[in-house]
């Protein structure tokens, strides 16, 4: 990996989203499966986080205009979040993202004929009939904590979602191979899965590739078995807030990306030849990250400053986090657009870099799965974590415009086509079909249930000399 070379895309036309008669067939499929027995009829409730407002769907559209919305005080009643602060609290409105789109699929979802139905977590909790009628519960990861004790959810069996915006498996109230655990939903899983069991930071995979001499390293104990990562399934759409930005987690400048979904790549997108800036990066530093997490965004700044000025590059860097406008005017006109960690492996700007048609990278990218996948050969270009390698990843792209246009005309083309809700509900209804069939659905609980998740070793790991290809 590290080059374009390796990184350019397979025939694209091969991969077509999911259509009508696809969906219609898996209905059929399903509905054989039910009537002859082979698949239990399971009532399944995704719980929303109740900090989530019910979505007025005819003022969402009236607001779907950025001037409308400005204008319009009645557009504020919308469950995104106006204000940032309401985006960073504890129980973040971004991350209520991957439960309330389920509201807008359950319809979809219904009709391929699962029993499903989308909650307020606060109402269904008050309600005792919801909870002993609900066999599974669709639930965040953070909710986890908060239900799994409840003494009349201990029937019900869980799919859990991951909610923050890191690739590794985190801790849970429940050990991941509980029988009550039938699945975890992911948006970016760490590939492959087994790098789960890989040395840990504060419980991250991530902090272990940029902090690797670090003696706080620890292990994984017990280790996620094979068997127990059969229940990973990367099938929660990242993109949605882009999609959907007046509902929870989105936010009003998304308006802006709009015309990603909905007018040609021609009508949309600058080609890279008439770009202004070759590269452009934002790395800005975090109080609230780890020293390992801003070091690894220094290098990768001081690495662009390096290229300005030995190949006299146009480059726009920000080492503050640029304005909502800002960024979206200046990406518009990127080639390459270098994507650091943040959070966790996962970054709007990747899909925000994507729809505006810039050729991302992204350290480690070989390492991380996504759905839609960004992230494997053909849609982005990888380098190393350390940004040793970006020299000759940023230059062989700029000297290869014509193929890192194809790269950016593909990976554009497919987000924007797997995005579409025929395929999230395909997607997703088949991973619904595989958990909902599993014996796990339906054989009797066995014992106590719901120890807590995995322990890191007592001891930490020293003397660790892996290298970022090792890690």
């Amino acid at each position: 990996m590290g080059k374009l070379a390796n990184a350019l895309p397979v025939a694209w036309f091969l991969l077509l989203a999911a259509d009508s008669t696809t969906l219609q067939s898996t209905r059929v499929d399903l509905l054989k499966d039910w009537e002859s027995g082979n698949i239990g009829r399971r009532t399944i409730v995704a719980l929303v986080d109740s900090e989530c407002p019910e979505i007025d769907y005819e003022l969402e559209q009236w607001c779907s205009d950025l001037q409308e919305i400005t204008n319009n005080r009645n557009c504020l009643k919308l469950p995104f979040a106006e204000q940032p602060r309401l985006q960073d609290r504890k129980h973040a409105m971004r991350r209520t993202t991957y439960l309330a789109m389920f509201r807008r699929l359950v319809p979809a979802l219904s009709q391929l004929g699962f029993d499903i139905s989308a909650k307020p977590l606060d109402r269904f909790l008050a309600s005792h009939r919801a909870m002993e009628t609900a066999d599974i519960l669709i639930v965040a990861e953070y909710t986890l904590t908060e239900i799994a004790f409840h003494k009349e959810l201990g029937h019900a069996r869980f799919i859990v979602v991951q909610t923050s915006e890191i690739g590794t498996i985190p801790r849970l109230a429940c050990e991941f191979g509980d029988q009550r655990i039938l699945a975890f939903l992911q948006h970016t899983a760490l590939y492959p899965l087994l790098e789960n069991n890989g040395p840990l930071i504060d419980d991250q995979r991530l902090m272990a590739w940029l902090d690797p001499m670090n003696v706080s390293i620890q292990m994984r104990q017990p280790e996620i078995t094979k068997e127990e990562l059969k229940k990973v399934y990367t099938v929660i759409p990242y993109v949605y807030r882009y999609l959907h930005p007046l509902d929870c987690g989105g936010r009003k400048w998304f308006l802006q990306l709009q015309p990603a979904f909905e007018k040609s790549r021609a009508e949309w997108l600058l080609p890279l030849e008439d770009r202004r800036y070759d590269v452009v990066i934002v790395a800005a530093a975090n109080p609230l990250y780890p020293p390992a997490k801003n070091e690894h965004r220094l290098m990768a700044l001081q690495m662009v400053e390096y290229l300005e000025q030995r190949h006299q590059l146009q480059v726009r860097t920000f080492i503050r986090q640029p304005t909502t406008r800002e960024f979206f005017d200046t990406v518009q006109n990127a080639k390459v657009f270098v994507s650091p960690f943040g959070h966790g492996e996962a970054a709007g700007h990747d899909y925000e870099a994507i729809l505006n048609g810039a050729v991302l990278v992204k350290p480690n990218s070989m390492r991380l799965r996504s759905f839609p996948d960004i992230y494997s050969g053909g849609y982005s270009v990888s380098c190393q974590s350390d940004f040793s390698d970006l020299e000759q990843v940023v230059m062989t792209v700029l000297g290869h415009l014509e193929r890192a246009q194809a790269l950016v005309d593909t990976a554009y083309s497919k987000l924007v086509r797997d995005s579409s809700v025929e395929n999230v509900v395909h997607t997703l209804g088949d991973a619904l079909k595989e958990i909902v069939s599993s014996p796990a659905a339906t054989e009797p609980l066995v014992g106590a249930s719901c120890k807590p998740g995995f322990f890191t070793a007592d001891d930490p790991i020293e003397q660790v000399f892996f290298n970022d290809r090792e890690m």
